[in-house]
C-alpha cells in the first residue's frame, strides 16, 4: 500500500458510519480496486487499530489536543500510532510506516508535520500509551488497554465477577479459534476423530449422531481448507454449535428461523433436521443475505426448496430449507400464525460475545445502542412467538454477554407472553483462545 487512504475510508465506514467490519472491507475493495496482496494488508491494518481503538484514541487526544475536533486527523494519528507501535525495534520498518503516515496526510491534505510525526515515533516508543491521569484509575486503565468501554466493563463486573471479567477481557483480545462444524450431508464427524490438523467436539444430541465441531489447531482461514472448498466442513463457532445440540428437532415437524443473516444457521437446523425429515424456512429481512444464503445451501447440498419437495417426494431423504426475504413483523403476511413447531430467533444484537472476530464491535457500541437493541430484540421475539404452535418450541440466541440483551430479553418476554415458559438458558463466556465466542440462548416452550 501506497498510502492509508484505503484503511481511513473502512475506518470511517465503521465508527462514523455504523457499517459492520466485513460490508466496509468489501467497499473498499471495490472503491480502491486493491490487489489481493493490499486487501490482507488492509484487513490487519483496520483490524489491529478497531481493536486498539480505545486506547489509541485516548492516548492521540492526550498528546495532539489541537486536532481534538478533527476526527480525520485523529483517524490517522491513531492508525499511524499503532503501525508504528507494530514497527518497534525495527528501525528500516518505522522509517516506512512513517513515510507512510506522512504521504496519506499530505494526500487528504491533514496537515501533519514533521514533527507531529516524530511525536508519534517518540509516543511509539514508550512503555505505555495510556494517559497518565487514567493509569492511576483501575476502572479506567483495564477499559483502555482491554479496549472495553468502561460502562460495558462496569456491567461485566456486576454481574459475573471480577475475577471472571478479567477472563473475558484476557480473552476478547486473544486471537479466535477456527472452529468448523460438519457437513452430515456429505460426511461423518468420525471421519476427522483421528485427523491431527483437529479437535473434535462430538454432538451431544442424540438425534444427532453423526454431528460434530472441529477446532482447528493450526492457524488460518477456513476457505483455506479442502475440505470447506469440497462442502463438508463450512464456518461455526462451537457455541453456536451447542446452542443447536441444545434444542429440541421436531419429527416430520416445521422449523422456522428469523432474524436470518448469513445462512449458517438455518443451514445447520437442515442437517439436524434430516434424520426426522422436518422442513426449514429461514427468513433473511436483507436481500443480499438470501443470496448469500442460497449460495452457502447449493454448497452444502441443501439448496432444495419445499416446493420442490412437495413436487418430488422420491427425495424426501434430502435435508429442505427455504429461504424466505422478509422482516419478522411481515412474516405474518406469508406464513401462519401457530404453524411451526420450532422457532429460532436470533435478532441485530451487540456482538459484545464476539469482540475478539468482529473487532468493531467495542468501537462503536454505546449505552444508546444498547436501549434500542433491546427493545428490537424483545420485538422480535414477541413477533416470532406468534408463530409457534402449542407445545411448540421458541428458541432466543444472542452472540452477547451483556444481560439486558440476554436474561432481559427473555425475561420481558415471558412477563407479557403468557402461556410460555422458560425451558431452560445459558450463558457461554469466551474464557480462553481456544473457547467459542460468548452467547447466550434461551430455549422455550408454549403450553
Amino acid at each position: 500500500m501506497t498510502d492509508l487512504t484505503s484503511a481511513l475510508f473502512a475506518l470511517d465506514s465503521i465508527l462514523d458510519r455504523g457499517i459492520s467490519y466485513s460490508r466496509a472491507l468489501e467497499r473498499t475493495y471495490d472503491r480502491y480496486n486493491l490487489s489481493e496482496r493490499d486487501r490482507i494488508t488492509l484487513r490487519h491494518i483496520v483490524a489491529s487499530e478497531l481493536r486498539h481503538h480505545l486506547l489509541l484514541t485516548a492516548c492521540v487526544r492526550d498528546a495532539f489536543p489541537r486536532f481534538a475536533s478533527s476526527d480525520e486527523q485523529l483517524l490517522l494519528l491513531a492508525l499511524g500510532l499503532d503501525l508504528l507501535r507494530g514497527a518497534k525495534g525495527d528501525q528500516s520498518r518505522l522509517e516506512e510506516r512513517a513515510q507512510l503516515i506522512e504521504e496519506t496526510s499530505k494526500r487528504m491534505r491533514l496537515g501533519l508535520t514533521a514533527d507531529d510525526i516524530a511525536t508519534l515515533e517518540e509516543l511509539a516508543q514508550a512503555e505505555s500509551l495510556v494517559p497518565a491521569e487514567l493509569r492511576a484509575d483501575p476502572l479506567a486503565n483495564n477499559a483502555l488497554l482491554f479496549n472495553c468501554p468502561s460502562w460495558i466493563l462496569q456491567n461485566y463486573l456486576a454481574d459475573y465477577g471480577q475475577e471472571t471479567t478479567m477472563e473475558i477481557l484476557k480473552a476478547q483480545v486473544s486471537s479466535p479459534a477456527l472452529f468448523l462444524s460438519v457437513n452430515t450431508a456429505k460426511v461423518k464427524a468420525s471421519k476427522f476423530k483421528d485427523d491431527p490438523r483437529f479437535e473434535l467436539y462430538p454432538s451431544v444430541s442424540p438425534s444427532y449422531p453423526d454431528g460434530g465441531s472441529l477446532r482447528a489447531l493450526e492457524a488460518g482461514r477456513a476457505s483455506q481448507l479442502a475440505e470447506v472448498r469440497a462442502g463438508e466442513l463450512y464456518a461455526q463457532d462451537r457455541s453456536w454449535f451447542s446452542f443447536l445440540d441444545a434444542l429440541p428437532i421436531p419429527q416430520y415437524g416445521h422449523i422456522l428461523h428469523v432474524d436470518a443473516r448469513a445462512g449458517v444457521i438455518s443451514s445447520s437446523l437442515a442437517l439436524r433436521s434430516l434424520p426426522v425429515k422436518a422442513t426449514v424456512a429461514a427468513a433473511f429481512p436483507e436481500a443480499e443475505h438470501v443470496a448469500r444464503a442460497q449460495a452457502l445451501y447449493t454448497h452444502l447440498g441443501i439448496e432444495k426448496p419445499l416446493r420442490d419437495y412437495q413436487a418430488n417426494v422420491k427425495n424426501a431423504d434430502k435435508p429442505l430449507c427455504e429461504p424466505i426475504h422478509s422482516s419478522t413483523p411481515m412474516l405474518k403476511t406469508l406464513m401462519s400464525f401457530d404453524s411451526q413447531d420450532l422457532v429460532v430467533v436470533t435478532p441485530s444484537n451487540s456482538h459484545t460475545g464476539q469482540a475478539r472476530r468482529r473487532p468493531e464491535a467495542m468501537a462503536t457500541f454505546n449505552p444508546d445502542n444498547l436501549a434500542l437493541l433491546v427493545r428490537l430484540e424483545e420485538s422480535s421475539l414477541l413477533e416470532a412467538s406468534f408463530f409457534v404452535a402449542p407445545k411448540g418450541y421458541l428458541a432466543y440466541a444472542v452472540p452477547s454477554l451483556l444481560k439486558p440483551e440476554g436474561e432481559g430479553a427473555v425475561s420481558w418476554f415471558l412477563t407479557n407472553r403468557p402461556g410460555f415458559k422458560l425451558v431452560t438458558q445459558k450463558t457461554f463466556l469466551p474464557r480462553s483462545s481456544e473457547s467459542g465466542d460468548g452467547l447466550y440462548y434461551a430455549i422455550i416452550r408454549r403450553d
